[in-house]
């Protein structure tokens, strides 16, 4: 096929058929789901069984197996796991969590849910996940928790975000954010197993998904009875192990417990696609190597750049753009235009959002003074420059790939005519 026009123009684009729809579900998935119906159970969280069914517990148990984790607790969402984790490690109205100004809203939500602070620090160029650098720029007397978010499927550095915590405060307690990258590595540690407590998200967005839920795991004994408390009304009882008052058990004594609790018709789905996962991630480090072998040389794209040992699991394929006189947008234009789609930037940074200014929440009221939410500048600069493709994935194939290769080649090749 010739490249020598740019479909914007007039030329035949390089693609013209839509990618595969995501998630990817099969006759497996739905025999799974029958079982809630032949068990007659379908929640399983009951007096006398505050576990959950036996789907749940099943579900947990593959995570558990999959990371070599000594708890997994499974929530209804992500967003409610990661509440309860900042509950269950006592963050309380006044305290300060830092977490990165780039990633998603419910990351700093959960945070206000607490009645505590969100702290933004910067992120890191090379990985673009929350630099080091700045959250020592950022630990204070009132930082109670670091959230460090692999965003991508990148892992962070953990090291040195574990050293300059532990040099300020050993008592700082680290939670990592997993929802992009499960089973990604740091050095032969697999995220979510780094800090004191992960977890992992489930929406029908992420490698694999149970409709919606999540998965926390911790080789914490006292993080993980929290979090089975919060989950679960505070009904915790029965639970194996833990004589009543459960509370001793506990890191924080005066939590209230809600309702978020995963259904067993989710926990099923959940089972059923886990046993996918692994063959997910190897699909989709087989497509980022791909792309990766043929945009060598193309001096105006790059893409991750770290000193570390890391296995990425891509929950999206990204670049970044640096050219000096044609736009980001131009050039995701044009490639759109072949059929080759790469979104502008990931999601607003967290701190431009109107509650961190014009309409303050209410935990922010009494300090919005003290912190700063204007100058994150590489989180400003990665925004303007950063390309996001979500085609990395199955069903897609490595013919699909080929496309995206050849896309981009096309417009690289034909640039003048955008200027």
């Amino acid at each position: 096929m010739s490249r020598s026009k740019l479909a914007m123009f007039g030329g035949d684009p390089i693609r013209t058929k839509p990618f595969g729809i995501h998630p990817v579900t099969d006759f497996a998935d739905v025999q799974s789901v029958l079982s809630p119906f032949v068990n007659h159970c379908f929640s399983g969280f009951r007096a006398g069984q505050e576990e959950g069914g036996p789907c749940v517990q099943k579900f947990e148990k593959i995570m558990q197996d999959l990371v070599r984790s000594k708890h997994s607790i499974a929530f209804d969402t992500w967003s409610n796991g990661l509440f309860a984790i900042l509950l269950a490690l006592g963050v309380r109205p006044g305290d300060e969590v830092i977490l990165p100004a780039y990633t998603m809203t419910a990351c700093a939500s959960s945070v206000l849910a607490c009645g505590a602070v969100p702290v933004f620090a910067d992120i890191s160029e090379k990985n673009y996940c929350i630099d080091h650098e700045d959250i020592k720029n950022k630990l204070s007397p009132r930082t109670k928790v670091v959230m460090v978010v692999h965003i991508f499927g990148m892992p962070a550095d953990m090291d040195r975000i574990k050293s300059v915590v532990e040099d300020y405060n050993s008592n700082i307690f680290i939670m990592e954010d997993v929802a992009q990258a499960p089973l990604a590595s740091y050095k032969d540690k697999y995220c979510g197993m780094i800090g004191d407590v992960g977890g992992y998200s489930f929406t029908e967005s992420k490698h694999v998904m149970s409709c919606e839920g999540g998965i926390a795991v911790t080789n914490n004994d006292l993080i993980s009875n929290g979090l089975k408390y919060v989950r679960n009304h505070g009904e915790v009882n029965s639970l194996p192990n833990c004589s009543m008052p459960f509370a001793d058990n506990m890191i924080v004594k005066d939590n209230v417990g809600f309702n978020f609790r995963l259904t067993e018709l989710s926990a099923a789905l959940g089972c059923s696609q886990l046993s996918k996962l692994e063959k997910e991630i190897k699909t989709r480090r087989s497509f980022a190597k791909f792309i990766d072998s043929n945009l060598v040389g193309i001096d105006c794209l790059s893409t991750v750049d770290v000193d570390y040992d890391f296995e990425h699991s891509y929950y999206c394929y990204t670049l970044k753009w640096e050219h000096e006189s044609i736009s980001r947008n131009k050039f995701s234009e044009a490639l759109a235009e072949e059929g080759i789609v790469f979104r502008n930037g990931y999601c607003q940074p967290i701190y431009k959002q109107h509650i961190y200014h014009d309409y303050l929440h209410w935990a922010l009221k009494d300090r919005r003074k003290e912190v700063n939410y204007e100058d994150l500048p590489m989180t400003e600069e990665i925004d303007s420059q950063l390309l996001v493709n979500l085609d990395i994935r199955s069903p897609n194939t490595m013919e699909d790939m080929e496309d995206v290769v050849n896309g981009i080649h096309k417009v690289v090749e034909n640039l003048g005519d955008l200027e």
